[in-house]
């Protein structure tokens, strides 16, 4: 039964997803999230309950810049995270297995593409599992995967996006049904997280300048294609939900278009290219030490084919990154879509020497190594579900926002200071636990605020053991 396992192979696949693993699970399983997360968890979960609708999400009964609902992106990374909370209930659990999922799904991707890549090279699309180790240990990778950013999500579709169109490309039937879908995933990453997700429609013209393997006329063709089943979408959800245009009209004009102009988060535009640099250190610093060691003894050298393909990935990764210099809104977790790519580009240059060390391990120590993959592999996990019950980040903020919230009925709204509600870390865990919203504007028969602060007179305090915030009750007339 397992005389045809080859267990060299599936030695380093387990040696991969350990090392995904311990680098994302241990901390994701625990409490506490960046604040980014747990917002968009709050509106998912609240969308499942009625609180707010596909078209008109909802992070509280507030939101943020005075719009009645939540149009700081688009909706259907939310919709399809509601689904899960609709499936699985409310449970703290549920956004960790969507996000652990979303890993696990773009892992298989970038190994999937890998194949596709050297469809024709059995030796090298052995080596499927090695991107995936380079990707995941570019720093903001694996802290994307620790929390639940749009990323994640947007992520599979783009690679889905990427994957349909190369094989449009390469493949010489020119099946227009791949790039088809392809486009569709472009449409579904644009509808997650806006404007980035459509940085996949650049790959023809990228294939075209990289490889020179299809002609200007199937490059035009291609990205004709793309362009119009994206508009024929667009114009379909805008006919079959009228709805979708006034949202969308929203999140555009009112948010994307005014935060570019009034919210910088960085002072430079190029910022975005020093953040890259120091993500792709590893990656760097890997195929520098990988060339200088094997140089002297078997370093193969790329050859044309593979030196098209590292200069058509990096290109790729280029183009999913260096558009957000048109803009001063830039987060480093805003590189994760395009991670994989540089990733891959660096997998296919340092191919020849892994190649060659792959290949020297003699078969007699092949079960050997995959006893000890699968030791490492439970000791993974085991160290990963041990973590369960602990706290990441903000502790004694999310200790407060529990002892609170039991005191408090679910859906109530609740005044606070101007000071308080402008911490939207707590705004978002008293959302995600207890669908709790906060106003600095109104009294309500509840009232939460930092330690010791002077109030309305109007407020009794209730002792409770918290030691960063305060609750108080509206006295009885």
């Amino acid at each position: 039964m397992f005389k045809h396992i080859n267990y060299k192979v599936l030695s380093f696949w387990i040696i991969s997803f350990s090392i995904l693993t311990i680098l994302t699970l241990p901390v994701l399983i625990q409490d506490g999230m960046f604040m980014d997360a747990v917002q968009y968890t709050a509106i998912s979960r609240n969308m499942s309950i009625g609180f707010g609708n596909f078209w008109y999400p909802q992070l509280s009964y507030l939101n943020v810049a005075e719009l009645p609902a939540f149009h700081e992106q688009p909706p259907l990374g939310f919709g399809i995270m509601a689904i899960f909370f609709k499936i699985f209930g409310d449970n703290p659990y549920v956004e960790r297995f969507f996000v652990f999922l979303t890993l696990i799904i773009s892992a298989l991707l970038i190994a999937f593409l890998w194949k596709n890549i050297f469809r024709n090279d059995d030796s090298v699309k052995k080596l499927a599992w090695f991107p995936i180790v380079l990707w995941i240990i570019i720093p903001v990778c694996f802290w994307s995967f620790r929390n639940n950013v749009l990323e994640n999500t947007m992520n599979i579709f783009t690679l889905l996006a990427v994957l349909f169109i190369y094989r449009y490309l390469s493949l010489e039937n020119h099946n227009v049904f791949n790039m088809i879908t392809g486009s569709v995933f472009i449409f579904c990453a644009a509808m997650t997280k806006g404007l980035p997700g459509l940085f996949p429609l650049a790959l023809p013209f990228l294939y075209f300048v990289s490889t020179k393997r299809i002609k200007f006329r199937r490059m035009f063709l291609s990205s004709l294609i793309i362009l119009t089943t994206l508009i024929v979408l667009f114009l379909l959800m805008f006919i079959i939900f009228p709805e979708s245009k006034d949202s969308l009209s929203v999140y555009f004009f009112k948010r994307v278009l005014y935060r570019i102009d009034n919210d910088p988060t960085v002072q430079s535009r190029f910022y975005i290219l020093g953040r890259l640099f120091l993500e792709l250190l590893p990656l760097i610093i890997i195929s520098t030490l990988t060339y200088l060691i094997s140089r002297k003894k078997s370093f193969i050298t790329p050859d044309k084919e593979k030196k098209s393909e590292i200069l058509l990935w990096t290109f790729v990764g280029l183009s999913g990154s260096l558009p957000m210099m048109l803009t001063p809104v830039q987060k480093g977790f805003y590189l994760v879509p395009a991670l994989a790519y540089f990733a891959i580009a660096a997998a296919i240059f340092n191919a020849g020497p892994i190649e060659n060390f792959f290949g020297k391990i003699h078969q007699k120590y092949h079960k050997k190594i995959f006893i000890l993959s699968l030791i490492l592999f439970i000791s993974v996990y085991k160290f990963s579900f041990l973590q369960i019950g602990k706290t990441s980040r903000d502790k004694e903020i999310l200790e407060d926002i529990y002892i609170i919230g039991e005191q408090i009925p679910r859906q109530s709204i609740v005044t606070t200071t101007p000071e308080l509600w402008q911490n939207w870390n707590v705004q978002c865990y008293f959302m995600r636990y207890f669908i709790i919203s906060l106003d600095p504007g109104t009294e309500y028969d509840y009232f939460v605020a930092p330690k010791n602060e002077k109030i309305n007179p109007k407020y009794t305090k209730i002792n409770l053991t918290t030691s960063k915030l305060d609750l108080y009750r509206k006295k009885l007339d």
